[in-house]
This record gives C-alpha cells, structure tokens and sequence, in this order.
C-alpha cells in the first residue's frame, strides 16, 4: 500500500493542483489527505464548465497514477506481485472513473477512506484477473 500512495505522490507531482472550492481554484489538494468523498466530487463535476473540466481531469489523473502505481511491481525485478487487477490496455481513463464512480456510488463504500484505497477497491471489483 505504501508503493501505492508514493507512486500517486509521483505522477501527481507532475500535475497541477486544484482547489475544492468553486471560488478558489488555487488551493492545493495533497493527495494523501485526498477522501473518496473528495474524488468523487472531482469526478461527477460538470464539463461545461472551466472548472468542472479540470475538476474532471485531476480524477482521471488521480485514478489513472493509482492504477498504475498498482501495475508497477510488475516492471521492477524481485518484487512479489499479487496483482489482483487486470486493467485490459484499451481502457481510458475515463472509464476508470467511472468504474469508481459506479463502485462508489453503490457498492455503499466509505467514502471517508483514502481515495487511492478506495479507488483501489473499485478497480478490483470492475477489473478482476481471470486466472
């Protein structure tokens, strides 16, 4: 899980930030203190507005960093891999939101987690390895 929450640090430090209030867009997110009631704000924002689009686009980016982040045992030798997620290469970003939207939404998660582990979560659930 520590791997995890370094590689989201990672790939957002790459990003820009955005605010969680509507009037100031500058304020930084820190993705460790980022819940999933947080993410799924960002993520059901509207796209037409300036705001909800990047709104949007910070949770495809958090979303994507997590799965990932989760991949990367996979390219480091001597590293146990217990992959339980198998994210098929043709999948968007935006259909990764919105398997955690979904997942969120009704699977009645603790939206008051971290958002990496409940995005975790949903990734398992709607991308499962069939072994």
């Amino acid at each position: 899980m520590k791997i995890i929450f370094i590689g989201i640090l990672f790939f957002l430090a790459w990003g820009n930030a955005m605010g969680k209030d509507d009037t100031d867009t500058t304020q930084p997110i820190f993705p460790q203190q980022l819940t999933a009631h947080d993410l799924m704000t960002y993520c059901a924002s509207s796209s037409l507005t300036d705001l909800g689009r990047m709104r949007q686009g910070y949770c495809w980016g958090f979303i994507s960093g997590v799965e990932e982040t989760i991949r990367l045992p996979l390219h480091s030798p001597g590293q146990p891999v217990d992959l339980k997620i198998c994210v098929p290469k043709d999948v968007s970003s935006r259909n990764l939101a919105k398997a955690f939207i979904q997942y969120a939404g009704r699977r009645g998660a603790n939206l008051a987690q971290p958002a990496a582990q409940i995005v975790t979560e949903a990734l398992s659930h709607s991308y499962p390895c069939v072994n």
